[in-house]
């Protein structure tokens, strides 16, 4: 069951591509409006996502059009740590590592970038993947408390998409063991709906895809008066550009 806290196709990775980020082609950034419990229940425009130990939640994501190739270089997502009456310093306190799946519509998922985390630090040891506190929003409430939001930037991945098609993702980080019961940390990363974020929502559709711990596709889900009171998206944006071989139909 997912739970609301607000307490064959073309992809590869290939070194022979250039490094440039490209261009900002998918921008379901961040909510510009109604942040938080002040903007009232109804209005309110973000939440975080965690299935817990159980697996992680994706979403999916389209760039260009039919005929065209892409070169997908950075791709970019938040987290909002903190649970079992403690917000982290730095996400290497809680989570062991961190991962980002991408593939296609039918299938399962396999990360594409891997890498460890230690404790008392942000840095991904063996991945390109940059890590900072969010400076363009306020801080998450959460049931009274206020937690810190962490942008992910996972860079240089060099994935060949098919213009067009739809792509799944999703991140995660394996949490550690946390107070005296021994729970896994959940991963919580960052969502809004599209109508109350008042921000642009690139292939928003109000469906979250989830997935099992192994990658393995479990269902698609709609929050809309199941977990919350709307429907949700996964905040992503990412920078690609066309392949030297891209063609329109």
């Amino acid at each position: 069951m997912i739970h609301r806290l607000m307490g064959t196709l073309f992809l590869f990775a290939g070194s022979a591509f250039a490094q440039e980020d490209g261009t900002l082609v998918v921008d379901r950034g961040l909510p510009r409006a109604n942040w938080n419990d002040t903007a009232g229940v109804t209005a309110r425009s973000n939440v975080r996502w965690t299935l817990y130990s159980q697996g992680f939640v994706g979403d999916d994501f389209v760039i260009g059009k039919a005929g065209e190739r892409w070169v997908v270089n950075t791709l970019r997502v938040w987290a909002v740590p903190g649970a079992f009456g403690a917000e982290p310093a730095h996400l290497g306190d809680v989570y062991q590592d961190l991962r980002l799946y991408v593939g296609g519509p039918e299938e399962d998922l396999t990360p594409v970038v891997s890498g460890r985390l230690a404790r008392g630090s942000n840095a991904v040891e063996g991945a390109d993947v940059a890590i900072s506190e969010a400076t363009d929003a306020p801080l998450y409430e959460n049931f009274g408390a206020h937690l810190k939001i962490y942008q992910i930037e996972f860079r240089n991945l060099n994935l060949r998409v098919e213009g067009g098609q739809r792509y799944r993702f999703g991140a995660w980080g394996l949490g550690r063991s946390a107070g005296e019961k021994g729970e896994i940390y959940p991963w919580f990363t960052h969502g809004s709906n599209a109508t109350q974020g008042e921000a642009p929502s690139d292939g928003a559709d109000g469906r979250l895809l989830l997935f099992e711990a192994a990658g393995r596709y479990a269902h698609e889900y709609d929050a809309t008066g199941a977990a919350w009171n709307k429907s949700s998206d996964l905040n992503v944006q990412i920078w690609a550009r066309r392949a030297a071989n891209s063609r329109s139909r």
